[in-house]
């Protein structure tokens, strides 16, 4: 008798925990069916009530339990197979920022980077669009920076970027962004659910630093790395051979797992001898500068606070706003070796 009791408590417990999981799902599949219709209000509100009114009625007129649960499980996996077949496009109506591609063509150890933008801002708002070819010798290519800005005063969530410097004072801005549409706000929610398409920006400093630093007043923190000049030209040309990928076959962005940081380590963790942990591709990116320095990535003798005090950039940003020299500006608070 005592084992059929536990025998049915059992399955009790196992039926509950199953319709919990189930709950979960169908919020999730809620969600997604919400935000794929964004951008039309009235299918964004209706759908996903039909969504559940059709749950709702699998309840109630399925009778036999084991079939309920099937049923609704069954209308689960017809929504992760409509998922599946939503697939980026490359194409829409995109910001001037992100409207245009980058691409590389090697030639040996010359590489000529066609579109790399260097945007002329007076506003953040109001730039002149300048997209260039310029021709990069990677024998060149000496060090690699790392940056990570701040833009709403908390320090959990940042974007990060790399910039690679040339011996000749030339630095070349690698930063994996949103490829955001005109009218597009960035929500996180929204970056869960296929809602937004992942882009490359590679450009001049004075573009892709200085906007973040002049005109849209975050906070910038420019760190140089222990990269040596050959996985530094690895590194490299696995970003520009990644940009031309993403060209071809465009992914979509995600908030957890295809962000700034993510992909940034996707191509480090290719490319590199040292591997950056699970954990610290995931969790907290606005404490991704204290990891690299834990993991001895950072260059200096500095403590970390030291190191990190010296690193923020933005007042020698707007001090060498309109200089031609902004690279070489920004990073006075190197040491002379690293300059």
């Amino acid at each position: 008798m005592g084992t059929l009791r536990i025998r049915k408590i059992a399955a009790i417990v196992g039926l509950v925990f199953a319709w919990l999981f189930l709950l979960l799902l169908h919020i999730w599949a809620t969600l997604a069916i919400y935000f794929a219709n964004y951008r039309h209000p009235l299918a964004r509100t209706l759908l996903p009530i039909i969504y559940v009114l059709v749950l709702i009625l699998l309840v109630i007129l399925v009778r036999r339990p084991i079939l309920r649960l099937l049923a609704v499980f069954v209308a689960f996996i017809l929504v992760i197979l409509w998922w599946i077949c939503i697939q980026p496009t490359g194409r829409g109506d995109y910001l001037p920022p992100v409207a245009v591609e980058v691409y590389p063509e090697f030639h040996g150890d010359l590489v000529t980077i066609h579109n790399l933008r260097n945007f002329d801002y007076r506003t953040r708002d109001d730039y002149d669009v300048r997209y260039e070819d310029r021709t990069y010798d990677l024998k060149r290519l000496k060090h690699v920076d790392f940056l990570i800005n701040y833009w709403d005063g908390k320090r959990d969530t940042a974007h990060t970027a790399l910039s690679f410097g040339f011996d000749d004072g030339q630095y070349v801005a690698v930063s994996v962004e949103i490829r955001g549409q005109k009218g597009d706000t960035y929500e996180f929610l929204r970056g869960l659910f296929k809602q937004f398409e992942l882009f490359y920006v590679i450009g001049d400093e004075r573009d892709v630093i200085r906007v973040r630093t002049n005109y849209q007043n975050e906070e910038v923190h420019l760190y140089r790395t222990n990269c040596t000049p050959v996985n530094a030209r690895k590194l490299f040309v696995d970003f520009l051979q990644g940009a031309d990928r993403l060209r071809m076959h465009p992914r979509f962005y995600n908030t957890l797992f295809a962000n700034c940081t993510t992909t940034l380590i996707e191509h480090i963790n290719r490319v590199l001898p040292t591997k950056v942990p699970f954990l610290q591709r995931r969790m907290m990116n606005g404490y991704t500068d204290h990891a690299a320095y834990e993991n001895g990535w950072l260059a200096g003798h500095d403590s970390f606070d030291e190191l990190r005090s010296k690193s923020n950039i933005n007042a020698r940003a707007l001090k060498a706003d309109q200089d031609p020299d902004f690279s070489r500006e920004i990073r006075t608070h190197f040491e002379p070796d690293q300059r």
